[in-house]
């Protein structure tokens, strides 16, 4: 664990990189760090000796994957956000025991989505988001409601009040550590999914609606909208009702080039098209991938992406 992950801390600060997200946790299921609120992720025969599990389980062996993932990124000069992702209670042995044990904690009792206007799931997030921000000393939490796919699993009201009672968390963090500690979220933007699919339905105003309550109270310092799907809906997705809804804040817009099947195996070009109709649409400030390209193919797009407030600079094209 510590030969990786100071091997890929370096790596990114070689791409040029200035933070990372150190993905810790998916509320309901088991931590991926040494939590003290939560059950950690420690079995590994739900996926056989052999499957994804058993890494985890090894690598929470042989210490707290977040702090040694802090050390090593201050050690090559970058900024860490702990990375938490905010609705998705896997099944078996990865779901939570406390989730295991209420099953009434989710959507219609069943399924995988806590339903955020419950009190009791509304405790169970913001313990796990204060112990983030207040055990270790990151430069900053991560919320991802990306994967809050179903649309019964909360409302304008629970969502103002879960990032009321985080940003009060963090409040305590910093006066614990002494230096600023940012919230950076990650939104649904599903407007562009079938109509037939199970959860993805509309385009959730509710979170637009909250976004707005959270930049202007202060409770967050950047948002991005999630960009998950194929190439065509990526492109396709307009920045314009997240800067009306941020209008007169200091929060940053960033844009999510979310990788993996969304770009895998397409030109370079699709990534740069993209971030600059984003750059011209009023993108704020940096981009977050989440990618299985070669790393050949990544070091390239991340490179230009760099320069894409040049136009005028010319790149080899190879």
């Amino acid at each position: 664990m510590r030969a990786h992950t100071h091997n890929e801390m370096r790596l990114n600060k070689v791409r040029g990189c200035t933070e990372v997200y150190v993905h810790v946790i998916r509320a309901g299921s088991r931590a991926w760090y040494h939590s003290d609120v939560v059950a950690r992720h420690l079995p590994a025969d739900d996926m056989g000796p052999d499957g994804p599990a058993a890494k985890w389980t090894a690598w929470m062996t042989q210490g707290d994957p977040l702090a040694v993932a802090i050390e090593e990124a201050r050690a090559a000069g970058l900024k860490v956000f702990a990375d938490m992702g905010m609705n998705v209670s896997y099944e078996g042995e990865l779901r939570e025991p406390t989730i295991a044990a209420h099953p009434e904690y989710l959507c219609g009792g069943a399924g995988i989505f806590l339903d955020y206007r419950k009190l009791e799931v509304q405790d169970y997030v913001v313990a796990i988001a204060t112990e983030l921000m207040t055990k270790y000393d990151v430069d900053g939490l991560h919320l991802d409601f990306a994967r809050f796919a179903s649309n019964r699993a909360f409302d304008e009201a629970s969502l103002i009040e879960v990032l009321r009672r985080i940003h009060e968390a963090r409040n305590n963090a910093e006066k614990k550590w002494g230096h600023r500690v940012r919230i950076a979220t990650r939104l649904p933007s599903y407007q562009y999914h079938q109509k037939d699919a199970a959860h993805y339905r509309g385009a959730y105003p509710e979170f637009l609606a909250a976004l707005g309550q959270w930049a202007q109270r202060g409770w967050i310092d950047r948002v991005m909208a999630c960009s998950m799907g194929n190439v065509r809906h990526v492109t396709t997705l307009s920045l314009a009702r997240y800067k009306a809804a941020l209008q007169g804040t200091d929060v940053a817009l960033w844009g999510d080039l979310y990788g993996g099947g969304a770009f895998q195996g397409t030109p370079r070009s699709a990534w740069l098209d993209v971030a600059r109709k984003w750059v011209d649409e009023g993108l704020d400030g940096g981009f977050f991938f989440y990618t299985t390209d070669r790393p050949t193919e990544f070091e390239q797009i991340n490179w230009r992406l760099r320069l894409i407030d040049f136009p005028d600079v010319t790149l080899d094209p190879r």
